[in-house]
């Protein structure tokens, strides 16, 4: 992997009512479900959790904290097909 090139969207997936981090590093791709807290706030991991979306966005670029790579660059267009049956 090449963890000098990262690219990350959030996306929200209403089937789901959560958002989705997805994480890019080189020719790998991870998704992480972003989970609300009944009072408010963020989290991937429940050790930490963020207030806002951003917070939780700004502590993974300072760090991977148990992501696959520290986020460093959102990535400029989603396109999502979603199918059903």
């Amino acid at each position: 992997m090449n963890s000098n090139f990262s690219i990350f969207a959030v996306i929200i997936i209403l089937c789901y009512e959560s958002d989705i981090l997805i994480v890019r590093d080189g020719d790998t791709v991870k998704h992480y479900r972003i989970r609300q807290l009944d009072e408010g706030g963020y989290f991937i991991a429940r050790r930490i959790t963020f207030r806002t979306l951003q917070e939780l966005v700004d502590h993974y670029k300072q760090g991977p904290d148990g992501l696959c790579v520290n986020l460093r660059k959102p990535c400029a267009q989603v396109s999502i097909m979603i199918y059903s049956a």
